[in-house]
């Protein structure tokens, strides 16, 4: 796995991290207003918000496993940009 894909895999991985927190929060959200009568269709709209995030996790954990990915040419710039500096550094 060459430099920019490591770095793209780890880029994946926090991208999962936040997912999963917006799922934690959604989940949240649809216990505080499930019990309050009158607020089905809005606990409707939460957990259909959930099951999108949720099937966007494994959309992501799919093409991390995959390992079809790479960094595009501005983020593969910045990268090299800093190699080079911190090679400088030495």
């Amino acid at each position: 796995m060459s430099a920019s894909e490591a770095v793209a895999a780890a880029r994946i991985r926090e991208a999962m991290k936040l997912v999963e927190e917006a799922q934690r929060l959604l989940d949240r959200a649809g216990e505080s207003i499930s019990p309050v009568r009158g607020f089905s269709r809005e606990w409707s709209r939460v957990t259909k918000v959930y099951d999108q995030v949720r099937s966007c996790w494994y959309r992501l954990e799919y093409r991390l496993q995959r390992g079809c990915f790479d960094l595009d040419d501005a983020a593969k710039a910045s990268l090299a940009g800093t190699a080079l500096s911190d090679e400088a550094m030495l």
